[in-house]
């Protein structure tokens, strides 16, 4: 195994435990604003479980982003001394992509084909309908 990934999950599992003992003793609190949940803590287990998690998630960017950039120099890199043959048939395959991101009661809609999106957008409706109904 990695050692980053070793060192992520350490540090997150150790955060984890860290915000539970927190909660056990009475020194921090949990909610719900909305559909947002929170967490509130005011001791030094709660201090510590967020910096561990805070740091474990701060390396796990830093450690897939290096690798993504590491990834894309070596593949212009190979493309720029090695050629390409000409009479080679390249296949392109087109991906239709849709997603939908719920701020709160506000949907945002966005996709690359039309009925993708459009089912996309009923979804949205009926997810909207069912939390207004039941709130």
């Amino acid at each position: 195994m990695n050692i980053y990934k070793l060192l992520t999950t350490t540090l997150l599992f150790i955060g984890i435990i860290l915000l539970i003992t927190s909660y056990l003793s009475g020194q921090t609190q949990t909610g719900f604003i909305l559909i947002f949940p929170f967490i509130i803590g005011t001791g030094l287990y709660a201090l510590t479980g967020f910096i561990c998690m805070l740091i474990a998630i701060l390396i796990y960017f830093q450690k897939t982003l290096s690798h993504h950039i590491n990834t894309q120099t070596k593949s212009t890199n190979f493309t720029e001394t090695h050629e390409k043959d000409p009479f080679q048939k390249t296949s392109k395959k087109r991906f239709h992509t849709s997603g939908i991101v719920l701020i709160g009661p506000i949907p945002i809609i966005f996709g690359s084909n039309w009925k993708i999106t459009l089912v996309l957008i009923i979804i949205a409706l009926i997810f909207i309908l069912t939390v207004v109904t039941y709130l």
